[in-house]
């Protein structure tokens, strides 16, 4: 039911705590964390799959990017997003696709999930900010890797009609990428 999911969430929310606070391969070497998490990662439920995605952005290792990597294609918007963001802090370009979907700012599908009006504005400047953020990450984790595409995406973030702090973090990792 509704709580458990809520309760697994919160544990896979205490597992990247942990992982933030200690060395990542400290984590990775526990096996029982990391078939928990990667058993998260296939749950049937949506928001598990996405807080997973999160957690195992965190951890990191290298079977924990090959899971975000197949995650990449999961049909909750938030789930997919995660795992790209996750993958692109370990600077691995196979989220890239998703990103450049994320940095779209007339993408819909992310927002579509929020049934309140209201929370879909928000939404979408939450989803172009993380995308900018993944992508300044990205940046700092593979300085040589192929950026081209982001770099279009980004620069056209810079002219879209979108919220001005949007344009403004555009601006910003935009003259990152030019460097």
């Amino acid at each position: 039911g509704e709580s458990e999911v809520s309760i697994r969430c919160a544990a896979i929310q205490g597992i990247a705590l942990l992982a933030s606070n200690v060395q990542p391969e400290d984590i990775a070497e526990q096996d029982a964390l990391s078939e928990s998490l990667l058993a998260a990662a296939n749950s049937d439920e949506r928001l598990v799959r996405s807080q997973a995605a999160y957690a195992l952005g965190v951890v990191g290792g290298p079977v924990h990017l090959d899971q975000l990597a197949t995650m990449l294609k999961d049909v909750y918007p938030d789930a997919r997003y995660n795992a790209a963001i996750g993958l692109a802090r370990h600077g691995d370009e196979r989220g890239t696709e998703v990103l450049v979907e994320m940095l779209n700012p007339d993408e819909e599908a992310g927002m579509l999930v929020e049934a309140d009006e209201q929370l879909r504005e928000s939404k979408r400047v939450l989803i172009l900010i993380n995308a900018l953020r993944a992508v300044d990450q990205m940046v700092d984790a593979n300085p040589n890797g192929d950026l081209n595409e982001l770099t279009v995406a980004v620069t056209e973030l810079e002219n879209a009609d979108v919220p001005r702090e949007v344009r403004m973090k555009a601006t910003d990792v935009a003259q990152r990428l030019a460097r």
